[in-house]
């Protein structure tokens, strides 16, 4: 009787033991993003203001976050085949995952020589002008929606830094940029920073973009988003970006 006592307290320490482990594998997760300072980047504090917000949330929840830099249609991939728990920081979800809330609101700008403004209230008003873009970077809709039809014509670059130099050489007009980027660059950016008392974000913005983590769909992706949309929603966005700037000397 004694032995069977003491097998049964032994194998419930051992299920007690293997639970505590399963549920804190659940917790550790692995996401996924690219370069794209002052957001994301392997050699940034925190790697990224997006990055130090999403480890925020998710360790008010319980969870610890190791975050991957890597290219962006890695970090999709990868993330939508199992690879990686999820990645950002995404305006939308590909298809098959799904998109947390909002983490930020981050200005989308066009960037501009001093010496040749541009002047426009809408995507509309730049016909006529070649405007620099991102290769695979969706923008603004209306000017999504004009460049695919030949009204404004785009010069695609593989970065925003490369954009930047096309503008500073009078190739294009303008370039579209977030508006934390341009400044990133052009404060850190070596073939850059001689140029930057001579280009300029246009005061008019083109856009206000969400970002977003994106996991998987299923019912574990969805449970993890649940917790982290109450956690996000509970940050003070506007602190932690201006601290994060602060500390970032941005």
């Amino acid at each position: 009787m004694l032995a069977r006592r003491a097998f049964c307290t032994a194998f419930a320490v051992t299920c007690a033991g293997l639970a505590t482990r399963i549920v804190n594998a659940a917790q550790q997760l692995t996401l996924a993003t690219s370069e794209w300072p002052p957001y994301t980047g392997s050699a940034l504090p925190d790697q990224g203001l997006v990055s130090s917000l999403i480890r925020l949330a998710l360790a008010a929840k319980g969870y610890t976050a190791t975050i991957e830099v890597v290219p962006w249609e890695r970090a999709k991939q990868g993330a939508l085949g199992g690879d990686y728990g999820g990645y950002f920081a995404a305006y939308e979800a590909a298809a098959g995952g799904v998109a947390s809330r909002s983490i930020l609101q981050t200005p989308l700008m066009i960037a501009q020589r001093k010496s040749a403004p541009l002047s426009f209230t809408n995507a509309g008003d730049l016909r006529g002008k070649t405007i620099g873009v991102v290769e695979g970077y969706s923008n603004e809709p209306e000017f999504d929606k004009l460049a695919a039809a030949g009204a404004i014509s785009t010069d695609p670059a593989s970065d925003d830094a490369g954009s930047l130099r096309k503008l500073v050489a009078g190739r294009i007009d303008g370039a579209i940029i977030d508006q934390y980027v341009f400044t990133y660059i052009m404060h850190n950016d070596d073939g850059l920073k001689a140029s930057i008392d001579t280009v300029e974000l246009n005061p008019t913005p083109l856009a206000n973009k969400a970002v977003h983590l994106v996991v998987k769909d299923t019912a574990a992706g969805r449970t993890l988003l649940n917790d982290f949309d109450q956690a996000i929603a509970a940050i003070d966005i506007k602190s932690a970006i201006a601290a994060y700037m602060e500390k970032a000397g941005l």
